[in-house]
């Protein structure tokens, strides 16, 4: 297994139907989503960028119906090729984010933070991930 963390601009406010959860509000401000690859196959990051370029227009993960918005951006991806999606995603000190990513998860509330602060977020994620 693998985790990876993608760091999400948002340049705009919006809101987005994300699957069960309902319509929700994204503010302005910056992004992280948590996730893991089985075999440390690190595919799914460049799905995920297609989907965020509109190369790609499934929604199957929560990530799918935020990446679609034309104000998210992905700005910075760090992975390991190890198994630690809920410890790496409960170390990040940012805010959880309405339970979007974490359906299928017993140890989070949320795969999605959010913070204002861009230049705390890498520093916090450049320390996880050593």
């Amino acid at each position: 297994m693998g985790t990876y963390t993608l760091i999400l601009e948002n340049h705009n406010e919006f809101k987005k139907e994300i699957g069960s959860i309902g319509k929700v509000s994204f503010p302005i401000g910056y992004y992280t989503y948590t996730g893991s690859v089985p075999n440390d196959n690190f595919k799914r990051i460049e799905r995920h960028e297609n989907v965020c370029k509109g190369i790609n227009d499934t929604e199957h993960w929560h990530i799918d119906y935020i990446l679609h918005s034309n104000t998210i951006d992905i700005i910075d991806t760090f992975k390991i090729n190890k198994d630690k999606e809920c410890i790496i995603n409960n170390s990040i000190k940012a805010t959880e984010f309405n339970k979007i990513g974490a359906s299928d998860c017993s140890e989070c509330t949320s795969h999605l933070k959010y913070s204002e602060n861009i230049d705390e977020l890498k520093l916090n994620l450049k320390n996880i991930y050593k």
